[in-house]
């Protein structure tokens, strides 16, 4: 058991403070963010604002198991051309604060 939670401490799964929610709240983006991204509607529309890199986003709450989610493109930019990626991570996002990565 001690080297299953040293796992949970080390991929931040160990404190679970500020993760619980209640049942049916939506889902939105997260302050901590690119430097390349702005938030609006309430933090439920991310829109990259300068750059192909620095655009990275959370939401403000983990996925639950089984939880369906929806994302919807709103705005197609011609200035770029490339791919978006799309991700899961065991580690809350304050722990990233400026230190997130420039291309993920």
């Amino acid at each position: 058991m001690k080297v299953l939670k040293k796992i949970k401490q080390r991929i931040g799964l160990s404190n679970r403070q500020g993760l619980i929610c209640p049942p049916g709240q939506p889902l939105e983006f997260h302050p901590v963010h690119g430097e390349n991204v702005m938030l609006t509607q309430g933090n439920t529309l991310a829109a990259r604002v300068h750059s192909f890199c620095k655009a990275v986003v959370f939401t403000h709450r983990p996925v639950r198991v089984n939880e369906k989610i929806y994302i919807r493109f709103v705005e197609k930019s011609t200035n770029w051309s490339g791919s978006i990626r799309f991700g899961f991570s065991a580690v809350d996002p304050r722990q990233l604060t400026g230190n997130l990565p420039k291309y993920a």
